[in-house]
């Protein structure tokens, strides 16, 4: 129990630490990811922002590929991943 304890302490800790750390980044102007300066307006520098879009396509085209590489209502199959785009299904 003890344990369990200290290693949520120590994951809220963290947490907090994290987000403090990324608000004051945010106010002096620099990425809240890598501390490097950030582009106007922005909160990320022009590196990590590309990180994240070529993250977010890979994801996107994961899974599109395993959804068959076609539009579930019409069937039509193309390269491009951003003519995909995933509704709910309610």
């Amino acid at each position: 129990m003890v344990l369990k304890k200290n290693s949520e302490r120590k994951v809220e800790y963290n947490r907090r630490y994290m987000a403090d750390l990324r608000a004051q980044r945010r106010v002096n102007g620099l990425c809240t990811v890598c501390g490097a300066p950030a582009r106007v307006g922005k909160t990320e520098c022009h590196n990590c922002f590309t990180m994240h879009m070529e993250k977010r396509d890979q994801r996107k085209r994961r899974a599109v590929e395993y959804l068959g590489s076609r539009c579930a209502d019409c069937g039509y199959q193309t390269d491009f991943v951003t003519v995909y785009d995933f509704q709910k299904k309610q």
